[in-house]
């Protein structure tokens, strides 16, 4: 059985990933989309989770300041789902992923 959950992000202009990618035409890094899917997943668990894997990851469409980001999780089984990253009338990113949480 698969369970979905859905987040919602406003990425700020003022976000410091946007001072240094790129200065002419501010883009969000991979890294920080994969970085508000860590979060997704830990609000998802009610506990901190990582990504261990990414067997298929597509970047389709850059996210630029002052975007609305809507994050869908289809988490498959224990340590697995797929995910879309949709932003205002495009399909950003797609892929699956591997994660684990992590006990403290």
């Amino acid at each position: 059985m698969s369970s979905i959950y859905t987040q919602q992000f406003t990425i700020a202009a003022n976000h410091p990933a946007f001072s240094g990618h790129f200065p002419s035409f501010p883009i969000l890094p991979a890294v920080v989309e994969l970085s508000l899917l860590q979060e997704t997943l830990s609000s998802f668990h009610q506990s901190p989770c990582t990504i261990i894997g990414l067997p298929f990851a597509k970047f389709l469409h850059p996210i630029k300041p002052n975007t609305v980001v809507n994050i869908e999780l289809t988490i498959l089984n224990e340590g697995s789902g797929n995910f879309i990253i949709r932003i205002p009338q495009h399909l950003a990113a797609k892929g699956r992923l591997l994660f684990k949480e992590i006990t403290l």
